[in-house]
């Protein structure tokens, strides 16, 4: 079923679609892969299309859409792509240290309300904004959009480099789960935000082992790489540090003492 006829309003009177297709890319892997999978996914039947400038494959994400809207197999009103935009991904000093900044949120959101004005973008919001972010935009004095989140759904975004796996991952429309199965997932909720990223960062860290080897974790859980050659003993120990993050965090919020607020986004998001 393609994922176009799956969708949700926003509240500025535009839609988008439920599922969307993910374009993150690990910095080894060529930008050109992103592109290749992009025209899988639109040939899967996928119509959003998710990217960002920190992934640095806009160009390619964007050569892929318009080659499926050339060959005839999507047209460009049939696809929403999102993104979200920036200037310079992590500054650095003449040390290699990071440059923290302070960025005013309400200038930002006025300059995305132009850009939407001047039809750069049908609909706006926001990502990895926690509460009080958030609360900040609602607020700003002469306020002409409101972000278009989604308060009373979820949009799911699926990433993969597998094409077998790209066409099993659109085919998510055609069973539907019980009052039953609703509750026990509902009975998970831990109310906390954590990130992939974060986990593979961590690992690193406490392993001493090269970021690629954690991230190859990751790649052989997702079904996108083979595991014949992984190290047994840091699959075991990722597996160790996932369960002692999300312990740790439950641990933290229960207690009320420090630690990541309920609101924050732990970790890259």
């Amino acid at each position: 079923m393609n994922s176009k006829h799956q969708c949700m309003d926003l509240n500025d009177g535009h839609f988008i679609p439920v599922l969307g297709f993910g374009t993150a890319t690990p910095v080894e892997v060529p930008k050109s892969k992103a592109g290749e999978a992009t025209k899988l996914a639109i040939d899967a039947g996928f119509c959003h299309i998710d990217c960002a400038y920190l992934y640095q494959n806009e160009e390619e994400v964007g050569q892929a859409i318009w080659s499926k809207i050339a060959d005839g197999t999507v047209k460009r009103e049939d696809i929403v792509y999102t993104s979200k935009p920036g200037e310079e991904i992590f500054p650095m000093d003449e040390d290699g240290k990071l440059v923290f900044d302070t960025v005013d949120l309400c200038t930002t959101w006025k300059a995305m309300e132009k850009c939407k004005d001047a039809g750069f973008a049908k609909s706006i919001g926001v990502s990895n904004f926690n509460s009080r972010q958030l609360e900040m935009i609602l607020n700003k004095p002469g306020l002409k959009y409101k972000p278009v989140c989604n308060q009373h759904g979820v949009v799911v975004l699926v990433k993969s480099f597998n094409e077998k796996h790209i066409k099993e991952n659109v085919q998510v429309f055609d069973f539907q789960l019980t009052s039953e199965d609703m509750t026990i997932l509902d009975g998970l909720n831990r109310n906390i935000r954590y990130s992939v990223a974060s986990l593979v960062e961590l690992c690193r860290v406490v392993l001493q082992v090269p970021a690629t080897l954690p991230l190859k974790i990751v790649q052989v859980l997702m079904g996108d790489e083979d595991d014949s050659n992984l190290p047994s003993t840091v699959v075991w120990w990722f597996g160790v540090l996932c369960v002692f993050v999300v312990w740790n965090q439950v641990a933290v919020q229960r207690s009320g003492e420090g630690g990541c607020p309920v609101d924050c986004c732990w970790g890259t998001g």
